[in-house]
């Protein structure tokens, strides 16, 4: 009886195994906007919202979750309060 059981542990055992090794080889295709790619170099928000707006118009309301009319009027919204105002204190 005890044998038995062993046996069907080993056997369990190679089942995960050829499992978790299956997994491990199957290929995934990623697919990488170019804006994406060249985010580091450019800067996030300097540039690749310039990037997004005038090279891949759709990918912009994806990256931002608004469009580009409702961002421009809330950066100009936003803008005046966030400048910098030197005092005397």
């Amino acid at each position: 009886m005890l044998q038995h059981q062993q046996n069907q542990m080993i056997q369990a055992t190679h089942v995960l195994a050829k499992r978790s090794r299956r997994r491990r080889s199957v290929v995934r295709n990623i697919c990488v906007h170019d804006w994406i790619a060249i985010a580091p170099q450019l800067g996030l928000y300097d540039c690749v919202i310039d990037e997004l707006r005038n090279d891949d118009t759709r990918a912009f309301p994806n990256f931002m979750r608004m469009l580009p009319t409702m961002y421009d009027e809330t950066v100009n919204r936003l803008t005046p309060a966030l400048t910098k105002v030197t005092s005397n204190w």
